[in-house]
């Protein structure tokens, strides 16, 4: 993708990322892996849903905002039931930034198993 203003050379770059991946195959941070997201709350913008989680494998402690409904679409599940619970989705965990991962497949998470997680 290219953002509305951008340089030439940007082109030739983004067209031979496009060509090495068509003959070897993505990036590593192109790769989307099986991985825990967790939903740490819901917000809005304007008057769509927003969810901030935590994408775990690659890094358990700055949160991403995604839409609401990349996951409620997929997992049948109100928006305001999503704070606290867990997915599994397949996500670029290689990115380098948070502007480059991708979500795709949410499906709920099995729980936790009881006193996993007890406390110290």
């Amino acid at each position: 993708m290219l953002r509305k203003r951008f340089e030439p050379a940007e082109i030739e770059s983004a067209l031979t990322r496009a060509h090495r991946e068509q003959l070897i195959g993505p990036a590593p941070e192109r790769v989307g892996h099986r991985t825990v997201v967790r939903v740490l709350r819901v917000d809005r913008i304007g008057s769509e849903p927003i969810v901030e989680v935590i994408v775990v494998a690659w890094d358990p402690v700055d949160a991403v905002i995604l839409p609401a409904d990349m996951i409620t679409s997929c997992v049948g599940m109100a928006v305001n039931d999503l704070p606290g619970k867990r997915f599994m989705a397949r996500v670029n965990i290689h990115a380098r930034s948070s502007e480059e991962l991708f979500f795709e497949g949410f499906e709920v998470a099995p729980d936790v198993p009881h006193g996993w997680l007890s406390t110290l």
